[in-house]
């Protein structure tokens, strides 16, 4: 009990000694827009004598995008793999998914919205090559989530000047929101300046930062703009991504395509999905998702689907991030004799910055599937941040 009690009272301490003047929610740009696009791989290869026993490859892709404004909203994003395993075919499958939401006003109020996901994996089935899955689904829904990654930056460049010695204190928080919001406006400097853009966005920082009024100088030197480039580009340390606040929706959905030609399409569906994000402080960050659908015929809310997926993050240093979460698929198949199935699994790793946007991660997790064993398993793999 007095670990735990010890364990809450440095969490809250590692909360409340936050000593710049803002939050990460302090962050209400009218627009705010992001992108993603990260590479991972790893090959396994063995040899007994003369045999070779194992010759494994996998690659992933991941690319997500985000725009915000008061009027509407998007997002897309399409995680993507190709493996060959020693002895089998090569596979290669996709999961995306897009929306758009319209604000009924300018507010974080309601909206209707329409979203669609598609899955795809390279294999025969009935006979046939599958095709991609296509679902579509339209409705209304409650509330705003907000990328708040350009304040994050913008309170470590802030945390970045005062150790270097550049600045005396911290900086106000005026002068803090003005910074996020030139680092916000990233895709306008990179149309506007081109390959000169990063230049420009340290430039207009530098203003703000002489501006603010606790610089030690009446100039920012080659170090101070190092500092700043370092932070906006993501070098030699972690950038995670920072959300914060959350929607509910409820609509109706409809299977365009099924996996393969023999399958039927089933019925319209009643979907309710939430997510919820909070940064906790600059080091930690925790996210929240849950859907569900039933069909809209006979079997409504006789028969559920549902996933869940709680995810957190802590950066122990610059370079080094904990991360750990759980997700959970689950069916409801009979509300008569009570059947429900549900595959679970946990997940929790450390990743480390090498360099270059290279980072190595190591990442244990716990499988519990319906009806199956439970499986252990261990992975490292490196990723190469793109953009």
């Amino acid at each position: 009990m007095k670990k735990l009690k010890y364990l809450l009272v440095m969490l809250f301490i590692t909360s409340a000694v936050y000593s710049q003047n803002v939050k990460i929610t302090d962050f209400q740009v009218p627009i705010s827009k992001a992108r993603k696009l990260l590479l991972s791989g790893f090959h396994n290869w063995s040899q007994t004598g003369d045999s070779v026993t194992t010759n494994e490859f996998r690659v992933d892709g991941a690319f997500t995008q985000f725009y915000s404004s008061l009027p509407y909203a998007w997002n897309i994003s399409v995680n993507a793999f190709t493996n060959k395993k020693f002895g089998d075919t090569t596979r290669v499958g996709y999961i995306a998914a897009a929306d758009i939401r319209k604000y009924f006003s300018n507010t974080k109020g309601f909206f209707g919205f329409a979203a669609l996901t598609s899955n795809f994996l390279k294999q025969r089935e009935f006979g046939q090559e599958n095709q991609p899955e296509v679902d579509v689904v339209g409705g209304v829904g409650y509330g705003r989530f907000i990328d708040a990654t350009a304040m994050f930056k913008a309170i470590r460049i802030d945390q970045e000047l005062r150790r270097a010695g550049i600045t005396r204190a911290y900086m106000p928080k005026a002068t803090m929101l003005r910074i996020a919001e030139i680092i916000d406006r990233e895709s306008e400097f990179i149309d506007r300046y081109k390959d000169v853009y990063e230049g420009r966005i340290i430039e207009e920082i530098s203003k703000e930062v002489l501006n603010s009024g606790v610089t030690k100088s009446d100039k920012i030197d080659a170090f101070g703009f190092f500092r700043i480039r370092q932070v906006l580009s993501g070098a030699n340390q972690f950038i995670a991504q920072r959300f914060y606040g959350g929607d509910v929706r409820v609509g109706v959905g409809y299977e365009l395509l099924t996996r393969n030609k023999e399958l039927k399409r089933g019925a319209a569906t009643l979907n309710l999905l939430g997510r919820y994000s909070y940064p906790i402080d600059l080091k930690q960050q925790i996210n929240v998702s849950a859907a569900a659908n039933t069909p809209l015929d006979s079997s409504s809310f006789k028969l559920v689907e549902g996933t869940g997926t709680v995810d957190y993050s802590y950066t122990l240093t610059n370079k080094i991030q904990f991360i750990a979460g759980y997700d959970v698929n689950f069916k409801r198949l009979n509300s008569i004799r009570n059947i429900s199935i549900a595959d679970q699994r946990a997940f929790a790793g450390v990743r480390f910055y090498l360099e270059n946007y290279i980072s190595l991660a190591l990442t244990g997790s716990y499988d519990k599937p319906h009806q199956s064993e439970k499986r252990l398993a261990s992975n490292i793999s490196l990723v190469y941040t793109v953009f």
